[in-house]
């Protein structure tokens, strides 16, 4: 399971209003963007890989929302800046 270090630091990053839960296997980013409230998910593990050993996002994390997706790797996710920059991603391909 992966944590994310100084999440209230990552919610001072975002210049939109943004709340953060935390869920057993995954973080939800609520953000007011544009008059729209948006719903971004990060998963908290990998996507198994037992039954699928070549998948092309093995040992990546998923952020998600609507249908739109972003991977990152463990050491990615340590940099608060990339993640902030894949919510930012995240609100300009979903608006």
């Amino acid at each position: 399971m992966i944590t994310i270090e100084n999440i209230k630091r990552l919610g001072d990053m975002i210049v939109y209003p943004m709340s953060t839960i935390m869920h057993e296997t995954h973080y939800e980013f609520i953000v007011d963007y544009n008059i729209k409230t948006y719903n971004i998910t990060l998963s908290r593990f990998t996507p198994p890989t037992h039954n699928t050993p070549t998948h092309p996002e093995r040992g990546k994390y998923l952020m998600l929302c609507r249908s739109e997706m972003i991977w990152f790797t463990k050491d990615e996710l340590k940099d608060i800046v990339k993640v902030s920059n894949g919510i930012y991603q995240m609100l300009n391909r979903v608006n």
